[in-house]
């Protein structure tokens, strides 16, 4: 009886140190020491790409059935910008991710509202409103889950819903197929803080263990979809 004691006490035990286990991993994958939480295909790996002059580092999408093996290649040479050139065509680099220093004492959404939303002109503030996103941004073409990162506040700048829906209605839909397409529809947030009409607008990345800096992730509409984990995205 004493045996069977035992035996049942070892393995409660062994169960909480597996359950504790496990929470600790995904705490980890998810929060800490984030990576990419789904399984590249078949031909891609995920490859850790780090800055050493911003001290920041991402995860980029690696393939062998690309020409020149990724999409975009990323690279530094300043302070305070992550560069991007399109492996595909001739585009000319653009400024991917941009690394901004602020006071500690700063919260995220003054830093918006004095460093970027102030610059508006009246009309674009009366068009325009921040909008505070806590979700993990979704990875384009993949699967990511939604899941809450407390350590990460993003932001941005964007039409207020009342004023895009007057756009959709004025031009119609498919954007990028009409005759009543103008480009005065695209920037009407900004030129920094918005991007053209239907596509992913640049947002703002504050990572709350780390105080003193943040990032913007610009558009990347001539690049067309990421080829990076946008929430892997970490200062070092």
């Amino acid at each position: 009886m004493k045996r069977n004691i035992k035996i049942y006490i070892s393995i409660i035990i062994l169960s909480v140190c597996v359950v504790s286990g496990f929470y600790v991993w995904q705490k980890n994958i998810y929060v800490d020491e984030y990576k990419p939480v789904y399984k590249p295909e078949d031909g891609c790996k995920w490859i850790k790409q780090s800055f050493s002059i911003n001290k920041i580092y991402f995860y980029q999408y690696i393939c062998d059935f690309y020409e020149n093996s990724t999409v975009n290649t990323y690279y530094e040479k300043e302070k305070g910008k992550i560069m991007s050139l399109a492996n595909y065509s001739n585009n000319k680099p653009w400024v991917a991710i941009e690394i901004f220093e602020k006071d500690i004492e700063d919260d995220p959404l003054t830093v918006i509202e004095r460093d970027w939303f102030s610059k508006l002109t009246d009309e674009q503030k009366n068009n325009c409103e921040i909008k505070k996103e806590n979700r993990e941004i979704d990875n384009p073409s993949t699967e990511i889950p939604e899941v809450i990162d407390k350590t990460k506040v993003r932001f941005f700048i964007q039409l207020k819903k009342d004023i895009f829906s007057e756009v959709l209605r004025i031009i119609g839909t498919p954007l990028m197929e009409i005759e009543k397409y103008d480009e005065k529809y695209d920037y009407m947030c900004g030129k920094e803080t918005s991007s053209i009409l239907g596509t992913s607008s640049p947002y703002f990345e504050f990572n709350l263990n780390n105080k003193g800096k943040y990032f913007k992730f610009n558009d990347y509409y001539d690049a067309g979809d990421p080829d990076i984990d946008l929430n892997s995205i970490k200062f070092e």
